[in-house]
């Protein structure tokens, strides 16, 4: 028998698996230009390397978190 913390966990985690499937199906897919996506650097991945993506993704968070 589930008690009311049962039941707003069990709510909880189907609301975070409902926004994670509403941003998965909603996200535009970052493409490849030819140079990296956070110095403009030559490359032919999205990202030169590890550092970079880190940086380009938080700089993103933040300014999602501004607006």
């Amino acid at each position: 028998m589930q008690d009311d913390f049962d039941r707003a966990s069990d709510l909880e985690q189907h609301d975070r698996d409902e926004a994670i499937k509403h941003i998965r199906e909603h996200q535009k897919p970052i493409e490849s230009n030819g140079s990296c996506l956070n110095c403009h650097a030559p490359s032919t991945k999205r990202f030169c390397d590890i550092d970079c993506r880190n940086d380009y993704e938080k700089r993103n968070h933040e300014s999602r978190l501004s607006t």
